[in-house]
This record gives structure tokens, C-alpha cells and sequence, in this order.
């Protein structure tokens, strides 16, 4: 049976999906269905690269989260019962 090849897009994904929602090897090796050993792989050549990737999208979440206008929530009433907000 011949060998699997996965793209470094793929291997880099794998990692920063490990790392983003803390699965053991053993775990994010099932769900890829590749072996802990190739993950170990993967994990020493790519570990870096993915953490740095990581910090890069979250620092871009928080610029982005920082630069949204704030508008004030005003009540509006509507025949004395009904309301929304706008």
C-alpha cells in the first residue's frame, strides 16, 4: 500500500488545530488518521511557524475588534408596550 503524502498547508493546519483546541497527539492523530509518530513529525518541524501564526491572528481579531465603531443602544418605544433597539 503506498505512503500518503499531505501537503505542508495540511501538516501546518493539523498543528494549529492541535494547539488551538489542545488535543493530545494521540487525538489530533485520530482525527486526521495519520500515525502519532508522523504527527510528532510534523509537530517538531512546524510547532514554531503555527504558534507565530496563531499570535498573528489574534493580535489582527483584537485590531479588528478594537477598530469597530461603538454606537449607543437607544430604547425606542412604540405604542406604549412594543420597543426595539437601533
Amino acid at each position: 500500500m503506498p505512503k500518503k503524502q499531505f501537503s505542508e498547508e495540511f501538516k501546518k493546519k493539523t498543528i494549529k488545530n492541535m494547539i488551538r483546541f489542545g488535543l493530545t497527539k494521540k487525538e489530533a492523530a485520530h482525527k486526521v488518521k495519520v500515525t502519532e509518530t508522523a504527527l510528532g513529525y510534523w509537530e517538531d518541524k512546524y510547532y514554531y511557524e503555527a504558534m507565530q501564526e496563531l499570535e498573528e491572528e489574534k493580535r489582527q481579531k483584537k485590531r479588528h475588534a478594537d477598530g469597530k465603531i461603538k454606537r449607543e443602544v437607544i430604547w425606542h418605544q412604540v405604542d406604549g408596550i412594543a420597543g426595539y433597539y437601533g
